[in-house]
Order: structure tokens, then sequence, then C-alpha cells
């Protein structure tokens, strides 16, 4: 009966265990998502989605400018660069918003 019981010291060290597993486990892609940690596999679809954009707008955008387009290449290298600014302006309103979880104080 007594490995069943839950107590503060068992709840903190899961919970720490669980944010290093999932705070390094997708980090590259935390640069392409719209949350400032990535927890589920629809976050990290999402993430890779925005990362395959980035990329199509950079290649296209150095397509263009091998084309002697150079003012398309370089709107569309500047769109490009809006993706990551947006989504780290997103992150940070969402960080500041507290991501509307409830958590748990550690005093229960």
């Amino acid at each position: 009966m007594g490995d069943s019981v839950i107590t503060r010291s068992t709840l903190v060290e899961k919970l720490r265990d669980h944010q290093i597993r999932n705070h390094n486990k997708w980090s590259v892609l935390g640069l392409f998502s719209h949350r400032p940690y990535i927890s589920t596999w629809v976050e990290v679809i999402v993430a890779m989605l925005w990362a395959f954009i980035f990329t199509m707008f950079m290649l296209s955008s150095y397509l263009v400018y091998y084309l002697q387009h150079n003012w398309i290449a370089l709107v569309i290298f500047f769109i490009g660069i809006l993706i990551p600014i947006r989504l780290r302006s997103a992150r940070k309103y969402l960080a500041r918003r507290g991501d509307g979880r409830m958590q748990l104080p550690l005093s229960m």
C-alpha cells in the first residue's frame, strides 16, 4: 500500500522528468511552433508544416533571384522571414497568457 501513495516529492520528480523529456525532444522545431513548448504530435506536425512552408519560401526566393527578378525575390524573402517572427510573437503572447492551462499548486 505504501508504493501507491503519491507524495509531493515524487510528484515533483515526475513532473521535472516529464518536462526535461518533452523540452529536449523537439527543441529544433521550437522555432516553428506557435506554442512555447511542443507537447503533442499535432503540434509537431504543425511545426513541421511551418518549417516546410518557410523552406519553400526561401528556396523559391533563391530561385526567383537566380532568374534575375530581384524585387520579386526580395518580397518572397521578406514574407518568408515574417513567418518565424510572427510565430515568435505568438509564443511570447501565449507564454505571458499562461496558455490557459490549469496548474496545480505543489502545496496540495
